[in-house]
């Protein structure tokens, strides 16, 4: 029986950040809104159906976490990954794309489920690199 715990909340409040935001987006920032059929930061392949493919990235993510990571229940970056994925997907079901509404010069559009994945990677790469150094340095 899955346990709601504080990081669950957390990612509940996330996604529904994220939905508001791109629901006022839709409504008062008409201009910066793209709906975006491809890629993260509007970046395509090919004519490739992101809506499977995310789905499909984000199940092997929540698979195989717990082999990469023992302790991932606690980890933030787990839960900005998980929340920004399943709210782009919302969209992606939703409105037959992901709703960006933040222009970039280096990133096409983007929205806060993007940046909640970023941050998460970057968190969970971050660690993944202090804990291998910190391993190293035992050896030594």
């Amino acid at each position: 029986m899955p346990v709601i715990n504080r990081y669950s909340i957390f990612s509940f409040f996330l996604i529904l950040l994220d939905q508001l935001s791109k629901f006022l987006a839709i409504k008062y920032l008409t201009k910066y809104v793209v709906y975006n059929s491809v890629g993260a930061y509007s970046i395509g392949i090919g004519k490739l159906n992101f809506s499977y493919i995310s789905v499909l990235a984000l199940l092997l993510f929540v698979f195989f976490i717990p082999f990469i990571k023992k302790d991932y229940q606690k980890d933030i970056g787990y839960y900005l990954i998980l929340s920004g994925g399943i709210s782009n997907i919302v969209d992606r079901f939703l409105v037959r794309g992901v709703v960006d509404f933040i222009p970039s010069k280096f990133f096409g559009s983007f929205n806060l489920a993007d940046i909640f994945i970023s941050i998460g990677a970057a968190i969970m790469i971050l660690e993944l690199l202090v804990g291998y150094i910190k391993e190293k340095s035992r050896e030594n």
